[in-house]
């Protein structure tokens, strides 16, 4: 995620107003795409992995929830 915030997105899409319907990405909104995408798959395989220690510590509610919130 930190890599995403460095570079920025690329404008697009009605965002911001009048901005332009873009056709190709730039380096930096490649890059941006890229790392998000890799930052939010991290953090559903977090959530999957943290699922079994709370299942044996009696967490059965935390533990449902973090086998439901990554999809």
């Amino acid at each position: 995620f930190w890599l995403a915030a460095v570079f920025p997105a690329d404008a697009g899409a009605g965002f911001p107003a009048g901005a332009p319907e873009a056709t190709v990405m730039s380096a930096h909104g490649t890059v941006h795409m890229a790392a998000g995408m890799l930052g939010y798959l991290a953090l559903c395989a977090v959530f999957l992995v943290l699922a079994r220690p709370l299942a044996s510590r009696g967490l059965r509610g935390w533990a449902v929830a973090s086998r439901v919130v990554p999809v």
